[in-house]
């Protein structure tokens, strides 16, 4: 992950974030004898990686006075999807449910702190 964070002479920052994941192969098809074609016997094509993924995020902070401070932003900015995968590459469920990945797209958020 990357994180450059703009802090501007009006008490506002803005923060722009990469979230970089490297892309992943099959246990199946690695060449550590442990794990070689220990699943279906051969290589496996039609699940042998997923790519690699990247997701930029925006975030923003404004202090508004010395009682408020609100926040916002967006996560999956370019709202991409998370790769399919067949439920045959992880054991014990599919690998599209994993917190890994964005699975609900585009986020938006808001919050605000108040102090008295």
């Amino acid at each position: 992950m990357l994180r450059t964070t703009w802090l501007t002479p009006w008490d506002l920052s803005v923060a722009l974030s990469w979230r970089y994941l490297g892309s992943v192969k099959e246990d199946n098809n690695d060449a550590d004898p442990t794990l070689h074609f220990a699943t279906y016997g051969a290589y496996d094509f039609a699940h042998a990686q997923i790519p690699s993924f990247s997701y930029l995020d925006l975030a923003a902070s404004w202090t508004v006075n010395k009682h408020l401070e609100l926040r916002g932003g967006i996560n999956n900015v370019l709202d991409k999807d998370p790769p399919l995968a067949s439920v045959e590459i992880v054991s014990g469920g599919a690998a599209n449910t994993y917190s890994t990945y964005d699975a609900l797209g585009r986020q938006l958020f808001l919050a605000f702190t108040a102090k008295f």
